[in-house]
């Protein structure tokens, strides 16, 4: 028999707020907000939004509805929030402000957080502002600004804020073309982190994910295995998808640099199995195909490739966020040998790209991308028959490259410059660079171009040239 008894349905208690807080620490922001659900306290509203701003930056979250909820509680914060909770009202929503590329809105709320902090003795909070107002200025390249807020966020007793400080600062230099110093200040902020039981994921993951791209880059070998270590024992999350991605396939092409191509194939693997979307798993199975080719493998290579342009041509481009449409530059470098029409539609679908990027996107005016779009228009350009383009392209490429330190995609373009023009000058850079790679494919072409007989014949009639000192 049924019970006729009414059962009230209670709605479900919001967890405690302990919960919500270590949810966040581990970047399960997804979980946070269902933690803090039913809470209305101005804590949870604030830890709400800076959730809801992490969401955002990969086109997950809505930055209007942090604002709506910040906006809503700052009178409620006036009355019964303490000047360090209508301070950190305040910063939070300059942040969201500042993301959403309404600069008098930002300016406005963050005098009022400097007004509310300054009152305070919460050196964090105070440093977290100064880390904000230095991604503002940074956002409108006041580098001398940024760097100075940016300096004053640096507390060592904060793990978050701390690191955070750091890699602005790096990202400061390397607006400033000195990539090597910003590759410093990630491996200090990294060292930083590694000091705390406690890791915070979200942070760590960024600080891994730029560095590894790096170590790559500059050919930072010492720290190549600390950043896989650190990686692989990381708990990742879902809404950390995207750098755990890029940390993977980075430190796979160090290791491929190095010669260990089992390493290699297999972090590209993994990075392949978490890859967050169809571009990013555009770019895994370039990364493959691309290592596959570079090893002999071609029937591999190709299947690879094919699949990435089967996926390519299915996915609407146009509504791609940050770095995701750079795969489109990346594929058709790769496939143009062996499809230059559909290279050059590639090359056409990236132009068409209406959306803009984020103010707090480095590659927004930095010249890496340029040469990024040089190397891959030229590839176009050499496949159609377009030699003297081609040239001019990768010659542009090559000053970027050579000029920043980037002497691995400096060589690859002074090879490909030296089968075009002959100009031995993009020889010689070669020659000079070429063995920092030795255990790499790079390496192979540079031998099959310029066998060793011919370069021992050369390096002999150079030394019999020179006086005896």
């Amino acid at each position: 028999m049924l019970d006729s008894r009414v059962i009230q349905l209670v709605p479900k208690a919001s967890a405690p707020f302990e919960d919500a807080q270590r949810l966040y620490m581990e970047a399960r922001y997804n979980q946070c907000l269902g933690a803090l659900h039913g809470n209305e306290s101005l804590p949870a509203v604030v830890l709400a939004a800076r959730s809801l701003m992490r969401l955002a930056k990969f086109g997950d979250g809505k930055l209007d509805r942090a604002v709506e909820m910040l906006e809503a509680n700052r009178s409620r914060a006036d009355v019964h929030g303490s000047d360090a909770m209508r301070g950190e009202i305040a910063m939070i929503l300059g942040a969201a402000y500042h993301r959403l590329d309404q600069q008098d809105e930002a300016e406005r709320a963050f005098f009022d957080a400097r007004v509310y902090l300054w009152s305070t003795r919460d050196t964090v909070l105070q440093g977290e502002l100064e880390y904000y107002e230095a991604l503002f200025a940074w956002g409108s390249r006041n580098l001398d600004a940024a760097a100075r807020h940016a300096r004053a966020a640096l507390n060592t007793d904060s793990q978050s804020v701390h690191s955070r400080a750091l890699e602005l600062l790096g990202a400061i230099a390397a607006s400033s073309g000195n990539y090597l110093a910003q590759a410093d200040y990630l491996d200090r902020a990294l060292s930083h982190l590694e000091k705390f039981a406690e890791r915070d994921v979200w942070v760590e993951a960024h600080i891994l994910y730029n560095l590894a791209i790096l170590a790559l880059e500059l050919h930072l070998d010492p720290i190549v295995d600390r950043i896989g270590a650190r990686v692989a024992t990381l708990p990742w999350t879902e809404e950390t998808s995207v750098p755990r991605f890029e940390a993977l396939r980075h430190v796979g092409w160090c290791n491929a640099l190095a010669g260990k191509h089992v390493k290699a194939f297999q972090l590209l693997r993994e990075s392949a199995e978490v890859a967050p979307s169809i571009p990013w798993r555009i770019a895994a199975l370039l990364d493959r195909s691309l290592l596959a080719r570079e090893m002999g493998e071609t029937l591999f290579a190709e299947d690879e490739l094919q699949s990435a342009e089967r996926l390519a041509a299915d996915f609407d481009w146009a509504g791609s966020v940050g770095d995701e449409r750079f795969t489109l530059l990346h594929l058709a470098e790769v496939s143009a040998e062996r499809g230059p029409a559909r290279a050059e539609r590639h090359i056409e679908r990236y132009r068409a790209i209406k959306r803009k990027m984020s103010n707090l996107h480095a590659f927004r005016a930095d010249v890496r991308l340029r040469a990024a779009e040089c190397v891959a228009e030229a590839a176009v350009a050499r496949a159609t028959g377009q030699a003297e383009r081609a040239a001019l392209l990768l010659g542009e490429a090559f000053e970027t490259w050579s000029s920043i330190g980037y002497a691995r995609r400096a060589i690859e373009c002074a090879l490909s410059l030296y089968e075009l023009t002959g100009d031995q000058r993009f020889r010689e850079y070669a020659d000079i660079n070429i063995q920092r790679f030795s255990a790499s494919w790079i390496s192979r072409r540079y031998d099959a171009m310029f066998p060793r007989e011919e370069a021992w014949d050369q390096q002999t009639t150079a030394a019999a040239a020179r006086p005896a000192g």
